[in-house]
This record gives structure tokens, sequence and C-alpha cells, in this order.
């Protein structure tokens, strides 16, 4: 009989995930008082760099924790995740960190790293239901991301080095020849400020992936859960504890259809958070997109050109309103 060898890239088994992680999940267990066990989580991803999900449960159903392990291609991607939160953290403060969801354990297992985070509730199921919750949400979620990108860039005033961290991405983007028209136009602009010195920008922090499907509820009676917070956001794997700033609100603006004369409104009060000219914010977003390109990894190029195109085109709009 031939036996297949196992693909270079393959997940983790759930079994063997639950033999590795037999420490932390007896551990996890003492908090809740039962005994927990891993479950598959979702279909497996076709995306090389995906992660392998276990749901954990009580021997009485209910689940209270989620695991991540990332694929051989990428064996350091959930730890990554976690250190970015963590970073994000503790440059916004305690309580604006209440929405990144801490870690309840993390490492590495048969080579490849993990990371345990309490187990949130999605939105309803029900249209309505859902439309309701995401209505609610949605002013508090803009919020958090202005007085996130505020309490940052006042953190990173005199960071040195930010100048050039920005005129590097921008040479990036240009230097790729993907950008042509106004948003070229808009770079070379961006460039001659920030050599004059009329533009002085400032380091932010960003998720770089924040739409609505990053968006959860906080769980309900769940022990392993300790924050107080509305909302929370998951996925920190592409963040940027020194970010560049605007991107994050040309997604979620995107997310939430927001109309234009809104986008203009935020976009102004972020402005007035990264300390620059509301003309600057243009500069901000193509210094993230540059940094976004040098990152893509297994992200495609042409899915990467439409989030450019359909960012720019808004911020575009909302600035020159």
């Amino acid at each position: 009989m031939n036996v297949m060898a196992p693909t270079p890239n393959a997940p983790i088994s759930i079994d063997e995930l639950e033999v590795g992680l037999a420490k932390q999940l007896e551990q996890l267990a003492g908090t809740v008082g039962e005994t927990l066990s891993l479950e598959p989580l979702g279909r497996q991803k076709a995306v090389a760099d995906s992660t392998t999900k276990a749901l954990v449960r009580t021997l009485s159903g209910r689940p209270v924790a989620v695991v991540l392990c990332s694929r051989p291609v990428s064996p350091d991607l959930a730890e990554r995740g976690h250190r970015y939160a963590e970073a994000v953290r503790e440059i916004i403060g305690e309580e604006l960190g209440q929405v990144v969801v801490r870690s309840l354990a993390h490492g590495y297992v048969d080579g490849r790293s993990y990371v345990i985070l309490p187990c949130c509730r999605e939105f309803s199921s029900f249209k309505i239901v859902r439309i309701a919750q995401r209505k609610r949400l949605q002013g508090r979620v803009l919020w958090w991301l202005l007085a996130a990108n505020r309490a940052a860039a006042e953190r990173n005033h005199d960071r040195p080095g930010a100048a050039e961290a920005f005129r590097e991405m921008l040479q990036h983007l240009d230097q790729t020849g993907l950008i042509a028209g106004g948003p070229q136009e808009a770079l070379s602009e961006a460039m001659d400020r920030l050599g004059s010195g009329a533009w002085a920008p400032r380091h932010t922090v960003d998720h770089n992936d924040l739409w609505l499907g990053n968006v959860m509820l906080p769980p309900r009676n769940n022990p392993l859960f300790r924050a107080k917070a509305e909302f929370v956001l998951i996925d920190w794997v592409g963040a940027n504890p020194l970010g560049f700033g605007i991107y994050d609100l040309a997604r979620l603006a995107l997310t939430l259809k927001l109309p234009v004369p809104a986008v203009r409104r935020h976009l102004v009060a972020h402005a007035g958070a990264l300390g620059c000219e509301l003309g600057d914010t243009r500069g901000h977003l193509l210094a993230a997109l540059g940094r976004l390109h040098v990152n893509l990894e297994h992200f495609p190029e042409q899915r990467y050109l439409r989030t450019f195109g359909a960012c720019w085109n808004l911020v575009e709009a909302a600035s020159r309103q």
C-alpha cells in the first residue's frame, strides 16, 4: 500500500493540537471549573498562510475559547498577532486597549506558533438584529479609532525617525510603478511637504484589516474574559504598532458604507488627532498603503490594487469636497 506523505503546509490536526496544548487547557479548565476539549472551528482555508482554528468547549458544551495555530509556511504568524496586539494595547493605554482581545496563552506546538483567545460572539445570524447591532456600535467603533489614533500620535509626537519612515514607504510606493494620475500627484506633493518640513507626520497604530468581519461582541458570562468593552477587535496579525494612519478609517468607512460628507467629518477629526492639515491625510494613507505593499506576503497583488483604489477614491473625494 502506498501511503501519501503529508503536504509541506498541512495544518496540524485537532488531536495533535489537543495533545500539544494539554497543559494549557488544564490550566484554563481550572479557571472555568470544567474539563475542556477541542473541536474544529470553520473550514480550512486554501490560503497558504491561514491558521488552523479550534473551538475550546466545556464538557457541558459551552464555548469558552478559540485556538489559532499557524501553518508551516508561516510558523510565526499567530505569535506575531499576539505580539502586535500587546504592543498596540501598551501604546494606546489600558482603557482604550480593552477592545484588543488579550490572549490566554501563546507559544509554539510542533514548531508552529499558537495563541488561545477568549471566545467572543459574532453578530446575530438574523439580518434585522444584525443590522441593529452594527448600527448601534458603528459610532462607538469610529470613536474608538479616533481616540486610539490620537493617543498613539500624542505618544509618538517627538519620536525620532518618523519622517524617514514615511519617506521610505512613499518612495517604495513610487518605485512600484503601480500608481499614476491623482495618487502619483498626491505622492509627489506629500514628498515635497515632507522634505520642506511643512508636514511633520506622527506614527499612530494601524490594525490594517479593520472591517466589520473583525469586529465582534464580548462574550457573556465567560470567566476567561475580564475586559469591559462593548465590542472587541480581533485579527491583529497584520497590525503595525508604528503605523501611518488613515487606512483603517478608509477601510472601516467602506465597510460601513459611510457617505462622503460623513467620511470628511471623520477625516477632519483624524487630521486634528494626527496634527496635520486635511490634505496631508492623503500622505498618511499613501504611506500606509506603501507599507502594506512591502508586507503583501501571500496577499494577491490584484486584490491589493482594488483595495488601494477604493480607499484612495474615498479619501480623495472626502478631502477635496
